[in-house]
């Protein structure tokens, strides 16, 4: 979907190369509005990538999109998948009786097109699970490669 023999096809975001080496890049993005669901994925037997389907089902992807206009959103790349982050100790400790057990949690994005300046101008989800989020400007670390 969106990659045709290694070139994709939609629409990516824009970013400027701070420092590239052999292999590798340090690209800077500009902030994004994104739609995000986070989940155990127990929920989705074990899937860690069942949040796509949530995120698609928003946008349009596999038929009348699950938003509010309802609105056909177009499909961007990268997903942004995220394990769950490991948060500091503080005191006190706090403890209740059930719940037994940490979850584990993914967080997937999907960057919405840049014509969705602020998070108020994308369309609503009817899923309640989807979140839409302004992203902050970020800095990544790129490695390219082939398949060859």
């Amino acid at each position: 979907m969106g990659m045709v023999f290694g070139k994709i096809a939609v629409e990516t975001p824009k970013h400027t190369v701070v420092k590239s080496g052999d292999g590798y890049e340090i690209r800077e993005y500009p902030p994004a509005v994104a739609a995000e669901v986070t989940y155990d994925p127990s929920d989705f037997k074990g899937d860690k990538d069942g949040g796509f389907m949530v995120l698609a089902k928003y946008i349009g992807v596999f038929g009348k999109p699950e938003n509010q206009k309802p609105e056909k959103i177009a499909m961007t790349a990268p997903v942004i998948t995220k394990e769950g982050e490991k948060i500091a100790m503080t005191a006190p400790v706090v403890t209740k009786e059930g719940g037994g057990g940490e979850k584990k949690t993914v967080t997937m994005q999907f960057l919405l097109p840049e014509m969705y300046k602020k998070a108020e101008d994308a369309p609503r989800p009817t899923d309640e699970r989807v979140v839409i989020k302004e992203e902050g400007g970020r800095k990544y670390g790129v490695v390219t490669f082939s398949v060859e």
